[in-house]
């Protein structure tokens, strides 16, 4: 089985979480839960569409395999994917950012 790749967009800079945001194959993610082999990542679209798709990765989630549960029941993110990453940017410009 090879590595499916994702991209990790680290939102601490806007949200005090541990865990950054997953974006993989159109679709945005975030961290549910950590079970006792894999970390378990829920559709960010799972409360306004009640989306069922789950990701999970392995415990060092930049690294390893990832399994995809369910089919989302919407389009792709790559918008909602575009505006947090340009929020992103914007905070860090700001001369509020520390």
């Amino acid at each position: 089985m090879t590595p499916q790749h994702f991209e990790v967009i680290d939102t601490r800079t806007i949200r005090p979480f541990k865990y950054p945001r997953l974006a993989h194959n159109g679709y945005l993610y975030h961290f549910h839960k950590k079970c006792t082999h894999h970390l378990r990542w829920k559709c960010n679209r799972v409360y306004s569409l009640k989306c069922p798709a789950v990701l999970r990765t392995n415990i060092n989630y930049e690294q390893g395999h990832i399994v995809v549960d369910h089919e989302h029941v919407h389009g792709y993110d790559f918008i909602a994917i575009e505006a947090l990453k340009t929020r992103i940017n914007v905070v860090k410009q700001s001369s509020l950012f520390k």
